[in-house]
């Protein structure tokens, strides 16, 4: 460095292109998935990577996999254990075998995996484009800032989070790829306060970690903690010595409003060998609420509601 080097400062932002991402508004996030899938022109013989755990109602179908099949693209699966943790080594040896154009990764329940760096790189490297299923991190992205920007492009579903009847936004980094000048730029997110609604689900995923800290014999949180700058979607708990369907129609008759996500699996996922886990999952898996209209104190109130409902689903209330 010369004597004479000086550095220039701006007083203040100057560069437009800096830190941009660009928000395309849709009435539902698979509409969403469906344009930016459209819009790269995946070669003929390429294929979408999905993970394992993938899941199908009667009245909504696969949000995600709806999209790709209306696309007319072929899709394969990559296997996540049956803590929904991404079997890289997996993952990478389907990507050896060529013919990937896109890798599809969910951040289930709010929360994104921990080798999101590590499979994003993997992906790039090897001429993937990468898209963030964010239909149930949108605050995890947004306030925490930890998710959807590692990607080319991201998907929210704004009534998974918000009071809002349906409504989705794709989020593309950085323009890295054209899109159709006809997407709408609006936004309905605006007006409410996000980072108020993250605090709140998280003081609600901290009521409910107290509340069954004495439950351990019915059931175990899916993760041990949230990492800074997850907000969640849910509370996700894997039911060990109870009936998981009657434990909750038993909650949801009794007031406290729990889902299943997913109680069934896509049919196109195979229910042997490498993905076995995500199945056993859907069979366990059940989701308390931490949503915004609720507090913790609602949650300590009803906790004595959830043990009953535990013990009667086990066959040993007295």
């Amino acid at each position: 460095m010369t004597d004479n080097y000086h550095a220039s400062i701006s007083k203040g932002p100057v560069m437009p292109h800096r830190f941009r991402r660009s928000f395309y508004s849709f009435p539902s996030a698979r509409l969403g998935i469906g344009a930016y899938l459209r819009s790269l022109n995946v070669a003929s013989g390429q294929r979408i990577l999905l993970p394992s755990y993938v899941g199908w109602s009667p009245r909504e179908g696969s949000g995600v996999l709806d999209p790709i099949r209306e696309a007319g693209l072929d899709f394969d699966f990559y296997r996540v254990d049956g803590r929904l943790r991404i079997d890289v080594e997996h993952l990478q040896s389907v990507l050896a075998s060529g013919k990937t154009g896109v890798v599809l990764l969910i951040h289930y329940f709010g929360r994104p995996d921990a080798s999101l760096e590590e499979v994003v790189d993997l992906a790039h490297e090897l001429g993937a484009v990468v898209v963030e299923d964010e239909a149930h991190a949108m605050l995890t992205d947004l306030v925490g800032g930890i998710s959807g920007r590692h990607g080319d492009a991201a998907v929210f579903a704004l009534h998974k989070m918000l009071p809002l009847r349906d409504g989705g936004t794709l989020v593309v980094n950085q323009d890295r790829h054209q899109h159709d000048a006809l997407w709408s730029s609006e936004s309905r997110v605006s007006g409410f306060d996000l980072a108020g609604i993250a605090a709140q689900r998280c003081a609600n995923y901290s009521s409910w970690e107290r509340q069954l800290a004495l439950l351990t014999r019915y059931l175990e949180p899916l993760w041990n903690g949230l990492e800074p700058g997850v907000v969640p979607q849910t509370f996700p708990v894997i039911v060990h010595s109870a009936d998981r369907n009657q434990l909750y129609h038993r909650l949801n008759d009794s007031g406290i409003g729990v889902v299943s996500l997913y109680h069934t699996m896509d049919r196109d996922v195979p229910c042997i060998g490498t993905f076995l886990d995500a199945h056993l999952l859907t069979q366990r898996i059940m989701n308390l609420p931490v949503h915004q209209d609720v507090d913790p104190e609602q949650i300590e109130m009803a906790s004595p509601l959830l043990t009953r409902a535990l013990a009667a689903s086990a066959g040993t209330e007295r």
